[in-house]
């Protein structure tokens, strides 16, 4: 059986709220490690139109 090694969730967490802490929480439960990318300004522009 495959063992999952780590969890990889990204997003531009601008601003950072508790559902973000409550997905790294169940995210970081599913393998020994979480990897998080925080997504660029670029990333932010493009959906928000704004940093």
């Amino acid at each position: 059986m495959n063992k999952t090694e780590c969890i990889v969730v990204s997003g531009g967490f601008d601003p950072i709220h508790v559902g973000h802490l409550k997905m790294f929480k169940e995210a970081s439960e599913l393998a020994p490690k979480l990897i998080v990318i925080v997504n660029n300004d670029n990333f932010l522009i493009e959906k928000k139109g704004y940093v």
